[in-house]
């Protein structure tokens, strides 16, 4: 990247995304876990010290998720509250997948780990209602496109980092193909898929 390219998520930058529209049934149920799933968080020590936006990095992470499972046509969110440790897994795993899901606010850049190890579908959330998946960032390129600096709360800075390789995203119409592409493949099948995949023999 050139010295006068803007590392920050901006118009400049074009996506092929996919624009994914969630129902207002959709919306309740993901503001209810939401909300349920803060108040279970409660003991747990470091969220104690961080519970400010609790209901809302639930929500859009959530919401998130619905998106790609729209778009996947394909299910893999464990809607069963429980401590934070359980959930250290990749989103994406019940179908086979080591892929996450990160979300953020459009006009953001994702807040990422320092040091990845599996690939992460990014989607930008335009409202409750509209989020945008944008694409896939595989390892390599998470790891190699950073800056912290963009990461605003300074606490987060020694365990998180701010995404700025998005022009090197597998763009998010390609993936539901190469999703199924590499399900069919290797003959998966998925233990909580809302569509059983077809075998051939």
């Amino acid at each position: 990247m050139r010295p006068s390219e803007p590392h920050v998520l901006c118009s400049s930058v074009i996506l092929k995304g996919v624009t994914i529209t969630l129902t207002p049934e959709e919306i309740e149920k993901a503001r209810d876990w939401s909300h349920r799933k803060a108040l279970a968080k409660i003991p747990e020590g470091h969220h104690q010290t961080d519970n400010r936006s609790e209901v809302k990095r639930s929500l859009t992470g959530i919401t998130g998720e619905m998106a790609v499972e729209k778009l996947l046509e394909r299910t893999f969110i464990d809607w069963e509250i429980g401590k934070s440790s359980r959930y250290a897994k990749p989103d994406l795993e019940p179908i086979g997948l080591r892929w996450g899901v990160k979300t953020v606010t459009e006009g953001l850049n994702h807040a990422i780990e320092i040091e990845n190890h599996y690939h992460q579908v990014m989607v930008s959330k335009r409202s409750d209602t509209q989020l945008e998946v944008l694409g896939l960032a595989t390892t390599e390129i998470l790891n190699a496109h950073q800056d912290s600096s963009l990461i605003k709360d300074k606490r987060m800075r020694s365990r998180k980092t701010a995404f700025t390789g998005y022009e090197h995203l597998m763009p998010g119409n390609f993936l539901k193909d190469y999703v199924d592409c590499l399900l069919y493949e290797w003959d998966w099948q998925p233990r909580y898929a809302n569509r059983p995949l077809k075998t051939t023999g």
